[in-house]
């Protein structure tokens, strides 16, 4: 049995837990560069915002700080990417108006920089979502061990295809690496949607899951405290608790029935609307745990 003490200073703990795993709004940037009407015309997409690096450290700070590097190499390297990327721009369409040997070379050259540097912010990218899905709760083993699975072959195809840009001379290797890019850049995207759907609606698992611990706990001090005046008003605040938080699971098995395997943009969006939909339900039932730990 616990003390009231215990139970508040458990709810005001899981009150910060559930601001801290807010829901976000992760996105995936997706950039089409042609460089020309002729044969160079690469296809620049899938770069992805760094996703929301999770601030609770449930297996200590090591990987709290490995995640910290990994964003800020992220955003070194997407950053380089977008530079990169300008000046190809320019150099592509310079080859259009001059139509040189020069003007050509540089135009080459540029996409081969732009590949390279996609495949590096794509490496790094995969890699953080890897280790967010090691430290997500809330997860089902065999989703996270299939999604794990999905995410090493990513990141094997994508440092394959760097090795292959890299050593692209000519302006054919140079087009073909690009030409190759296009299925591994597709099952990219679709893996990292999958992942961030399912990291977030771990992170609404959680919070839930010790929710309930809570309400229960606080249901037994209410059956073994001394009757008074406001126990029926607590129980029947108990009630409106559980109203909630059953809002909240049937909301959640939803969402791991149908969103789980999502792989596009506007269904990774259409399930953050609904995650902040059951999100709600289970801060309303925080709220009022809170207001019935004053009565």
């Amino acid at each position: 049995m616990y003390s009231t003490l215990q139970l508040k200073m458990k709810l005001k703990f899981l009150l910060v837990l559930a601001l801290v795993l807010g829901l976000g709004s992760g996105s995936v940037v997706t950039t089409k560069v042609t460089v020309s009407a002729q044969e160079i015309e690469p296809e620049i997409r899938a770069v992805p915002q760094s996703p929301e690096v999770p601030k609770t450290e449930p297996q200590g700070n090591t990987i709290a700080q490995t995640l910290t590097t990994l964003k800020e190499t992220y955003r070194g390297q997407l950053a380089e990417y977008r530079d990169a990327e300008r000046s190809y721009q320019i150099a592509s369409q310079q080859y259009l108006q001059l139509n040189t040997l020069v003007s050509l070379e540089s135009a080459v050259q540029g996409m081969k920089k732009t590949m390279v540097l996609r495949d590096q912010v794509l490496i790094t990218y995969v890699t953080i979502l890897q280790t967010q899905l090691s430290i997500s709760t809330g997860i089902n083993l065999d989703q996270k061990t299939t999604l794990s699975t999905s995410l090493e072959a990513q990141l094997l195809g994508l440092k394959a295809h760097l090795v292959t840009a890299q050593a692209a001379e000519t302006k054919e290797q140079v087009v073909q690496v690009t030409q190759t890019f296009k299925v591994l850049g597709d099952t990219t995207e679709e893996v990292a949607y999958q992942v961030q759907t399912i990291v977030a609606t771990g992170k609404l698992q959680t919070i839930y899951d010790k929710s309930i611990t809570l309400a229960n706990e606080i249901d037994q001090n209410l059956v073994a405290g001394t009757a008074d005046i406001k126990q029926r008003e607590r129980q029947r605040a108990i009630a409106e608790v559980r109203l909630a938080l059953g809002r909240s699971k049937e909301g959640i098995n939803y969402l791991l029935e149908n969103r789980s395997s999502n792989a596009s943009q506007s269904s990774f969006q259409t399930a953050l609307r609904e995650l902040n939909q059951v999100y709600g339900d289970v801060s309303q039932a925080l709220d009022y745990l809170d207001e019935l730990m004053r009565l």
